[in-house]
């Protein structure tokens, strides 16, 4: 068997090495949830960077998150509005289909409130979030919703070590019904017991 110089082995073991790394990150990836890739650096494509920034003047972006929904390829870019932040999806084409934008519950509407007050039993809330959806995502293509916007509140609360969830449409009609399960400790934003309905601030004025 020829004699490799020791230069020759730790070159060689060096490439070993990196490709192993290399094998172990692929895999990783693949493992991990296709729904929601996130990269060290994402740049938006310019029509989605002037969409957002024609759509929300006065937001800021911060990361930027590849995303993939029913076979459409989407931006998933953190919004900041202040006081309210969130999160909006975005087509490369600039195309905004879905936007979250996390608010104080004393801001919910008081049809919402109601209905959420009856499913918590009192227990505090933890998170209100307005969902907007503008288009659907379906079978890899975008097909707008009904009147451009579909408003809905999701609104978790917790009783014990159980957290609850819920879906209520801007009418007050449940989307989705309470879901449960074990609560992470978050700190409190509000109460069922004293809502507020929504009076002021851009959540409360702005779809977009």
């Amino acid at each position: 068997m020829p004699c490799i110089p020791t230069a020759m082995w730790n070159h060689l073991l060096r490439w070993v090495v990196v490709a192993l790394v290399g094998l172990t990150v692929v895999g990783s990836a693949r493992a991990a949830d296709e729904a929601r890739k996130e990269t060290v650096k994402v740049e938006l494509p310019k029509a989605a960077a002037d969409a957002l920034k024609k759509a929300y003047k006065k937001a800021t972006t911060g990361t930027v998150r590849t995303v993939e929904v029913n076979g459409v390829s989407l931006f998933d870019v953190d919004l900041t509005r202040l006081p309210l932040s969130g999160h909006v999806l975005v087509a490369a084409d600039g195309t905004i289909v879905f936007l979250e934008t996390v608010m104080p519950f004393r801001q919910v509407p008081k049809d919402v409130v109601t209905v959420v007050e009856k499913a918590a039993e009192g227990a505090p809330v933890t998170r209100a979030a307005m969902l907007d959806t503008f288009f659907e995502v379906k079978d890899g293509s975008l097909t707008q919703v009904a009147k451009g916007i579909r408003r809905e509140f999701e609104v978790r609360f917790v009783k014990g070590d159980q957290e609850g969830t819920i879906v209520v449409d801007d009418r007050g009609n449940v989307v989705k019904p309470v879901a449960w399960k074990v609560a992470e400790k978050k700190e409190e934003t509000g109460s069922a017991k004293e809502p507020q309905p929504a009076a002021s601030g851009p959540a409360a004025k702005e779809a977009k």
